[in-house]
C-alpha cells in the first residue's frame, strides 16, 4: 500500500464500500475517509443525508468535486515527493484548509466514494483525469443487483430517490449509473473486485491482493 498514497473504493449503492473500505484500511495500516461524510462535515451538518437535504443536489455535487480534487490532489503532492500538508478528516480545519489533504506522517488513504458519484459528471472527470496520470488507485466494487436492492432496501434508498422511493425506481437509478461505473473500470489501473458472497474482510483481502503487485502503469486489472 505504501506506493498508492489514496485508494478511491467506488460502486453502487449497496456494493459495500465502507465496509470494505474500513477492513482495507485496518488490513493495510492506512487512514479511512468516506466521501459523502467528509462534505457532511465541510457544510458542518451531522449526515450526509442531512446535507444532501439542506444543500440540494447541486451544492452537494459542486461539495463532492471540491474534496475530492483536494484528496487527490494530495495524492498527486505526495507521489512527487511534496509536502504532507493538510489536517486530516476530523481535525480541525480540515474543511477550510484550501492544501492538499494528505494524512499527516504518509500514510496511505482509503477513500470510499458515495455510490450517487455516478451522477457527478465533474467528479468523474476528476477520477478520469487522476487515473490517468497514476496519482491513486481506483477499486470498482461489483454486486448482483439482486443484493444491491438487498442492501438498499434494508439500509434506506438514495435520498436522490425522493420522498417515496421504490423498489422500481432504485432499479432504474442503478441501471443507469451502472454505465457510469463501467466506464470507470475501464480507466488505466483500475481494479475491479467483484464482492459477491464474501464478507468485508474477505474483500478487503482480495482488494489488498490486487492492489498490492499492480504499477501505476498497468491496464485495469480484475480478480481472479
Amino acid at each position: 500500500m505504501k506506493a498508492w498514497p489514496v485508494v478511491v473504493v467506488v460502486g453502487q449503492k449497496g456494493s459495500g464500500k465502507t465496509s470494505l473500505g474500513r477492513a482495507l484500511a485496518g488490513l493495510s495500516g492506512s487512514d479511512f475517509a468516506d466521501l459523502d461524510e467528509l462534505v457532511a462535515r465541510e457544510a458542518s451538518l451531522p449526515t450526509p443525508r442531512e446535507a444532501w437535504r439542506a444543500l440540494g443536489e447541486a451544492e452537494f455535487r459542486r461539495l463532492e468535486t471540491l474534496i475530492l480534487r483536494r484528496e487527490l490532489e494530495g495524492a498527486r503532492a505526495a507521489l512527487s515527493g511534496g509536502p504532507a500538508g493538510g489536517p486530516n478528516p476530523g481535525e480541525p480545519g480540515y474543511g477550510t484548509n484550501p492544501g492538499v489533504a494528505v494524512p499527516s506522517g504518509g500514510r496511505p488513504r482509503i477513500l470510499a466514494a458515495g455510490g450517487g458519484l455516478a451522477d457527478n459528471p465533474a467528479a468523474l472527470e476528476a477520477l478520469a483525469e487522476g487515473a490517468r496520470s497514476g496519482r491513486f488507485r481506483l477499486l470498482v466494487l461489483r454486486l448482483p443487483f439482486g443484493l444491491l436492492a438487498e442492501r438498499a432496501a434494508a439500509s434506506g434508498y438514495p435520498p436522490s430517490l425522493g420522498p417515496e422511493p421504490s423498489p422500481e425506481a432504485f432499479a432504474a437509478l442503478a441501471e443507469r449509473r451502472g454505465g457510469a461505473y463501467r466506464a470507470l473500470a475501464g480507466l488505466p489501473g483500475a481494479l475491479v473486485l467483484e464482492a459477491a458472497g464474501l464478507s468485508a474482510l474477505e474483500a478487503a483481502g482480495r482488494a489488498l491482493s490486487l492492489l498490492d503487485p499492480v504499477p501505476f502503469d498497468s491496464a485495469p486489472r480484475r480478480q481472479a
